[in-house]
């Protein structure tokens, strides 16, 4: 993910505020954007494993919860729809 753009916007409002306080608050909207840059990042890598693991038909014990859950639900409904 690419911090420039977010990075500047925040150097553009904290720099209007004032030398003295945008120092202090520039390290700390720094430390946020990093933190959120991260949990994003984070995010899109647990999200690419989901989509992953649902382009498979196959059950795996490395996949995530939540697409076992998901296929084991298709695999019920499947088997009651052929009944």
């Amino acid at each position: 993910m690419k911090l420039k753009p977010i990075v500047l916007a925040v150097a553009l409002v904290v720099g209007a505020a004032g030398p003295a306080a945008a120092n202090d608050d520039m390290k700390a909207l720094l430390a946020e954007v990093k933190r959120l840059a991260d949990r994003v990042e984070a995010l899109e890598k647990q999200n690419k494993e989901l989509e992953q693991s649902l382009a498979s038909d196959r059950l795996s014990e490395k996949e995530p919860e939540i697409a076992t859950r998901l296929k084991a639900v298709e695999f019920q409904t499947l088997s009651m729809q052929k009944q």
